[in-house]
């Protein structure tokens, strides 16, 4: 008996089978007589995967759960769907189905990592997300004899504009991290100068963000900048103590 079954859960996806092209899965279970969806995507390696769980009706995944999901939903529903046997993998045989193939990786890499530039889960993913867009762009601009071009070059226009729209968070996160090296070889009190104006670099990638689902806006941007700060005091703060400790042992021993 299949797994699924066994746990109550039901198995959804987008049309184009997406959640599953990015690895994402999406389910619904009964628990405590609640309906449950539970969104599980992959992250970046060494990290937990991200998991989102929240009560909802049978046809429409709630809030918190479609916050996650725009670019794998562009306006369509989820369907329910099968669990069956692993589709076989069959090697390109022609130029064109090798093309498909190419641009279906870099498109599988889009949505990958479209959530965490969403909900600002880490740097990276704006940084692989951007590259996804180049590779795909350059992909098309290598395989133009073979393409319709009022097809091919809209789309290549369309990434351009993605890739564009994501420079400035990029040039920002850069940035930022470069001042922070800088910033460990400062001594008081132009280290808490530098690093005010970080903070203020840190707000400002907040309003950097390209794009953001409606609803969650307003929520996901408290949290992420509270989530830097965090990181960035808990970071500041064991640097601290590690540059004190190196003090205290060089007046000892002067």
């Amino acid at each position: 008996m299949d797994g699924d079954a066994v746990n109550g859960a039901v198995g959804y996806d987008v049309p184009q089978r997406r959640l599953e092209l990015a690895g994402v899965t999406l389910s619904r279970r009964m628990e405590n007589g609640k309906g449950v969806w539970r969104l599980e995507a992959p992250r970046l390696q060494g990290e937990e995967p991200l998991v989102v769980e929240q009560a909802g009706g049978p046809v429409t995944p709630p809030r918190d759960v479609t916050a996650v999901l725009p670019a794998f939903l562009r306006g369509s529903s989820v369907e329910q769907v099968q669990p069956g046997a692993e589709p076989a993998t069959i090697e390109p045989t022609d130029a064109i189905e090798r093309l498909r193939a190419m641009l279906e990786r870099q498109y599988a890499q889009i949505l990958l990592h479209d959530p965490g530039v969403r909900l600002d889960l880490d740097p990276e993913d704006v940084h692989r997300l951007r590259v996804a867009v180049r590779r795909a762009r350059a992909v098309l601009r290598a395989a133009r004899p073979l393409l319709d071009s009022e097809w091919s070059e809209p789309l290549r226009d369309e990434l351009k504009w993605l890739g564009g729209s994501l420079g400035r968070r990029r040039d920002v996160d850069v940035l930022i991290a470069h001042l922070e090296r800088e910033i460990e070889q400062l001594e008081q009190p132009e280290r808490d100068a530098a690093a005010s104006l970080v903070e203020r670099l840190g707000e400002e990638r907040v309003t950097a963000r390209p794009w953001r689902s409606t609803r969650c806006a307003a929520s996901a941007t408290t949290v992420c900048s509270t989530r830097w700060r965090r990181r960035r005091a808990a970071r500041m703060s064991a640097e601290g103590k590690s540059r004190c400790g190196s003090s205290r042992r060089r007046s000892s021993g002067a």
